[in-house]
């Protein structure tokens, strides 16, 4: 026996968890050896974790680093490895952008593989050039692909892992980083906030600021378009209910299209009064008979019918997609902060302040299952439970003196992790629980893919 060698597929978890490590004990010749007698042990630090004989680990009751070793008792020969128990909250990775800053609406979107997608704009300026980055779960960066004509636009994701950037040019790309279409979007100008929704077998539903679209998903070829808007109005992201697509102008009315053929059904007037009422970057959510939306200036709620069930006071510029627990109660930040409200009369139950969003067109909340609440606002990244407690928080200054602003909504991965975003990072936090399974919109454009698609 010359040499043991650990193998693992993960070293590092949360306190509580395990993972399973592997010894090989290898000849002379480099052979391995088999059924040879491996002893674990836990060295130093050991309320961090535990081994039994099998290599099996347990995290914690502490958190930290620590280290196992696997050796040969006929040689001696050992072999060590170095472990992390991580706390919920803690930071497990952060990726700077290579160049330019993150600037997808909304935060970034997970493949089904847990790949992380997010849209960086390179600088100094390059036209309306942006850089679709793709991130393994880990936080390497697996490849990047130049698009135009898509800053500051939506990334979602399809279930067979293929990518749709939206923007004033619409791209299919494949989950290995290869451009499948492209769809250039007639008349529209310059503006930004371009955001889609996907049905489950297509169409990809694009607010394409001139006209609204719906594209196939295999071609991006135009399978119905809507009504043309001279002054570019449709920015405000679609969503997807069953057979119908709910579309907004900034300015006007939600529209009720038939996602088959673009025929528009019913019209919900903006109960919004002045005049800018702009809105762009957060769309309708549909919730059984309900519908949330988010107006210029404060969150109304009909019934599916059109009937106004209850509107907020003025809260000032920006609201945002609300989330929604299971038991119905709505949590949306606005330039004031993260407020809870009554589902039922749309009276405030708390606020908190320190939750203050940046840009409410930028996303919302994200709501994890036990009830945890994300934020990402203007001074750090805020945690609360649907009581309003604090639970955590993380405030960064990048080389600053100063808190950085979170600008990318939450997104939370099946295993806990959650990803946000600054201008520069991408940052990924050990959390305990997946999205909430209960809630009717649990994130920006209701999931992990963002794909605006309600259930």
């Amino acid at each position: 026996m010359v040499r043991v060698a650990i193998t693992a597929a993960d070293t590092a978890g949360l306190i509580g968890r395990a993972l399973g490590l592997s010894a090989t004990a290898y000849d002379s010749t480099g052979a391995p050896v088999p059924q040879a007698t491996i002893l674990w042990q836990a060295l130093f630090n050991t309320s961090r974790g535990s081994v039994d004989s099998t290599g099996g680990v347990r995290l914690g009751p502490s958190g930290g680093d620590f280290l196992v070793a696997a050796t040969d008792p006929v040689s001696g020969r050992a072999d060590t490895i170095g472990l992390h128990a991580a706390r919920e909250g803690e930071l497990k990775w952060t990726f700077a952008v290579p160049q330019g800053q993150f600037q997808t609406v909304g935060g970034p979107a997970l493949g089904p593989g847990g790949e992380v997608y997010a849209l960086a704009a390179p600088f100094p300026g390059v036209g309306a050039t942006g850089d679709l980055l793709a991130l393994s779960p880990r936080g390497t960066l697996l490849w990047t692909v130049r698009l135009d004509r898509t800053v500051e636009n939506g990334v979602h994701v399809g279930p067979d892992g293929t990518v749709y950037v939206t923007g004033r040019t619409v791209s299919a790309v494949s989950a290995a980083g290869a451009i499948r279409w492209r769809q250039v979007l007639n008349g529209a100008s310059g503006a930004s906030f371009i955001v889609g929704a996907l049905a489950p077998g297509g169409p990809l539903v694009v607010a394409g600021e001139n006209s609204p679209l719906a594209l196939d998903l295999a071609t991006g070829d135009t399978v119905w378009a809507g009504p043309v808007s001279p002054i570019g109005a449709w920015l405000v992201p679609p969503t997807i209910d069953g057979g119908t697509v709910w579309i907004k102008k900034t300015e006007d009315t939600l529209f009720a299209f038939s996602l088959a053929t673009g025929q528009i059904g019913r019209r919900i007037a903006d109960p919004d009064s002045g005049v800018d009422k702009r809105s762009f970057g957060v769309g309708p959510a549909p919730v059984g008979n309900a519908l949330y939306l988010p107006t210029a200036f404060r969150l109304a709620k009909f019934d599916t019918s059109g009937a106004l069930g209850w509107l907020t006071p003025n809260r000032g510029r920006g609201m945002s997609e609300p989330v929604i627990d299971a038991a119905g109660n709505v949590y949306v930040q606005d330039q004031d902060g993260l407020w809870a409200l009554n589902p039922v009369t749309g009276a405030q139950r708390w606020l908190r302040l320190a939750a203050r969003p940046r840009w409410t067109w930028y996303g919302g909340p994200a709501l994890a299952q036990g009830g945890t609440i994300y934020c990402a606002a203007l001074d750090g990244f805020y945690v609360y439970n649907t009581s309003g407690t604090l639970l955590w928080s993380y405030q960064t200054t990048e080389g600053g003196a100063n808190p950085v602003p979170f600008t990318g909504s939450p997104v939370i991965a099946p295993d806990g992790t959650v990803y946000t975003f600054t201008d520069t990072r991408l940052y990924a936090f050990w959390g305990l629980y997946p999205p909430e399974p209960n809630s009717p919109w649990p994130m920006w454009r209701h999931d992990a893919q963002r794909t605006g698609r309600a259930r």
